[in-house]
């Protein structure tokens, strides 16, 4: 898959050895996680159930979510501390997850958009009373109304073929660079790519993943 990198006031063209279905996907509650995600995070879905009242609770939890939880419980009693960045990466590479994918600061009102049925529910929506099929985003703010189901799920699949999203690879062997601001690099530069720096490679604030430079698919 061939993607594109901005850092540092160099673009690069890059090809990922990462599948969708290989990544932790940020904007996606459970249930719409790929299988190997949803393996991963088995042990913490057990922790949730543990200590909630809800017990399908953690369905309603995004991707960006379970990974801010850091490691299972008992993985972090090992450690004796509280995780790293680094370490929760590891973790889920070991896994097999190699990355994640989340959606960029254009797409990121559309994550998790879904149609809620309002037939039941009493009030005005744009001078709309009663509509029947709301559009919701991921975090239940409505972005339209419509008197028929269908007429929703078609505004629902139009916004989400807008969607564009943003990679984080855990590990850089996975991430070839073949050209650097246009220019094809050579092949007998390819043993002696360049390889990003821990700096560039992301930091975590509030337990959130918040990448320096994101590795953008378009």
């Amino acid at each position: 898959e061939e993607a594109g990198i901005h850092a540092s006031g160099n673009t690069y063209s890059v090809e990922l050895n990462a599948k969708p279905e290989e990544l932790l996907d940020w904007d996606a509650k459970f249930d719409e996680q790929p299988d190997i995600v949803k393996e991963a995070l088995k042990p913490i879905v057990d922790e949730v159930v543990k200590n909630s009242f809800q017990p399908e609770f953690y369905k309603g939890l995004f991707g960006g979510e379970f990974y801010g939880k850091g490691l299972p419980f008992e993985e972090t009693v090992k450690l004796g501390r509280a995780p790293k960045p680094e370490e929760i990466a590891k973790y889920y590479a070991s896994k097999g997850i190699k990355g994640i994918r989340y959606l960029d600061q254009n797409s990121r009102k559309y994550g998790g958009a879904s149609v809620v049925d309002a037939t039941n529910e009493n009030f005005t929506y744009n001078g709309v009373k009663n509509p029947q099929f709301l559009v919701k985003d991921g975090y239940g703010d409505i972005l339209a109304s419509f008197g028929a189901k269908h007429l929703a799920d078609e505004y629902l699949s139009a916004i989400k073929k807008k969607e564009t999203r943003n990679y984080v690879i855990f590990n850089g062997d996975d991430i070839k660079i073949i050209s650097k601001n246009g220019e094809p690099i050579p092949h007998e530069q390819a043993a002696i790519q360049p390889r990003f720096s821990k700096q560039d490679s992301g930091e975590v604030q509030g337990g959130l993943f918040t990448p320096k430079f994101g590795i953008r698919h378009d």
